[in-house]
């Protein structure tokens, strides 16, 4: 609640500030003693900030597919579609589309995690498949924007940088 009402009063006066993303929601379960939080705590947060600056973007994030069969029953303005996982690499068009569908007329962030669980490295075709069907989807308009996660990954993985900048050439300004 501190942090929330930290940055909803740096908001107001810092208008570079534009939104406050709630990570990590899970429904009551051990997740959220392990820092993630519930729908009820989201509620709370969310009504904290809003009362310091209303006019703060709330964000949050959806991990597909768990994600997709929670109820997102708070007030939030926007969404993280956060890809992580390299399983579901062969999926994420599908999945992109049921998160499309959920979050209608929401602004959706694509978000690639660099590293999987599973402790790898994503290859050349894998990095750049993904980056650059969130390049296209915001190209078209169904994606406002894309968000590449951990800037510590680009320093440890050169290569990775170097893709992302040629994935990066086929963004359109609007």
């Amino acid at each position: 609640m501190r942090r929330a009402a930290w940055i909803a009063g740096l908001s107001r006066t810092h208008k570079e500030i534009i939104g406050l993303y709630l990570n990590d929601f899970y429904e009551e379960t051990m997740e959220t003693a392990k820092g993630g939080h519930s729908a009820k705590e989201f509620r709370r947060i969310i009504a904290v900030a809003k009362a310091i600056n209303p006019r703060l973007a709330i964000w949050a994030p959806c991990y597909p597919p768990d994600d997709l069969d929670r109820p997102y029953d708070f007030d939030i303005d926007a969404i993280i579609f956060s890809f992580y996982d390299v399983k579901q690499l062969p999926f994420y068009e599908a999945l992109l589309d049921r998160v499309l569908k959920k979050f209608t007329g929401k602004p959706i962030l694509g978000s690639l995690y660099l590293e999987s669980d599973e402790g790898r490295w994503l290859t050349e075709q894998e990095f750049k498949g993904i980056i650059d069907y969130f390049i296209a989807k915001t190209n078209e308009g169904k994606l406002a924007g894309l968000r590449v996660f951990r800037v510590q990954s680009l320093i440890d993985r050169p290569d990775y940088s170097k893709w992302l900048k040629e994935s990066l050439t086929k963004l359109q300004r609007r």
